[in-house]
């Protein structure tokens, strides 16, 4: 049996705290131990030892978005990612969730790639919000598995996407998707 079938996706529990806090070094200790009573954080098991997590945040307090997902390096390209996305999505759309965003940073190109092809689509970017002014990257998912298998069907997923245009202090947009400016 492979690595991803030996693999268990579950909501993080209190035994997870310590590894969590340990590999989230981007939030205190109480929003993770808050994450985890609120089921928001994933983790991903393999004969006992966790190896992948993915934090969840809700932008405006209604939209779901991957804050971080990470699998450790051994793993990696095993399909561990995609097996705690599946999850994420299946509990987002048993909740009434159609749609899931995520982002990366602009100088990353194979988690844009990752995204893309797990159905994530760009919506937008945000620049200099990284250190050293690296833009960031949004992603959007629809998760109405109909409209999915029905734009897939007719070639036309990246309609379903949002698109999202930020201004600068001048009024004058500085990022449209292609053939939305």
């Amino acid at each position: 049996m492979g690595i991803e079938e030996r693999a268990i996706v579950r909501f993080a529990g209190p035994e997870d705290l310590e590894w969590c806090v340990v590999e989230d070094s981007h939030v205190t200790e109480k929003i993770i131990r808050n994450k985890i009573v609120n089921n928001e954080i994933i983790v991903v098991e393999l004969d006992g030892q966790l190896i992948g997590y993915i934090r969840l945040e809700f932008l405006w307090s209604t939209t779901p978005y991957i804050g971080l997902i990470f699998v450790i390096d051994d793993y990696r390209n095993a399909g561990i990612g995609r097996k705690m996305i599946d999850y994420l999505e299946d509990h987002l759309r048993s909740h009434g969730h159609d749609k899931l965003m995520s982002s990366s940073r602009a100088d990353e190109p194979e988690p844009q790639a990752g995204q893309r092809a797990m159905g994530f689509e760009e919506c937008g970017i945000i620049s200099g919000l990284n250190e050293g002014r690296i833009g960031k990257i949004f992603f959007s998912k629809n998760l109405d598995a109909t409209e999915n298998y029905n734009a897939m069907y007719e070639g036309r997923y990246s309609e379903g996407a949002a698109a999202i245009t930020f201004y600068t202090n001048l009024g004058d947009p500085f990022y449209a998707p292609p053939g939305k400016s």
